[in-house]
């Protein structure tokens, strides 16, 4: 589709790309404001859940399944917020919907990252959209090395 944004992903945002199944992609999300934050994206351009064939559906949950354990292997996440919201679609007329779900794993304990050290300051309650991104660009990378290898060694 010509101009949506997941349709027409630039260079730069397609090294972030860690895994592909059949139906779905998932990129490590540029803004780390909740460490190893991801975007989970359809491959085919569809604008609503309801258009999802069951076959995207079952590849779907497989999919949250390894990219959960993955994490939790990876980083020790306590847990999972998924959200399938598809405002900014809204907000833009140049930009038109694609599903898409953003995982945002929760930490009860605090992670290390390249030598540094992060908390969830708002463990067990709603996640805040404001946040800043936490990682540096370094950091990033090597995070997205880490998931990108066990991604490897699990599926």
């Amino acid at each position: 589709m010509g101009s949506c944004e997941f349709c027409n992903l630039s260079s730069e945002d397609e090294q972030w790309l860690f895994y592909t199944s059949d139906f779905w992609k998932v990129y490590l999300a540029d803004k780390q404001d909740y460490i190893g934050r991801c975007i989970v994206v359809s491959r085919r351009h569809c604008e609503s859940l309801s258009s999802l064939y069951l076959q995207e559906w079952d590849d779907l949950k497989y999919t949250i399944d390894l990219l959960e354990k993955v994490i939790s292997k990876a980083l020790d996440a306590t847990m999972f917020n998924w959200t399938c919201l598809m405002n900014n679609a809204q907000k833009k007329n140049e930009t038109c919907a694609h599903v898409h779900f953003h995982l945002r794993p929760r930490y009860k304990e605090s992670i290390k990252i390249n030598d540094q050290v992060y908390y969830d300051e708002e463990f067990a309650h709603h996640y805040k959209n404001d946040k800043e991104n936490k990682l540096d660009s370094e950091s990033g990378e090597v995070l997205f090395k880490i998931l990108k290898h066990c991604m490897t060694k699990m599926n």
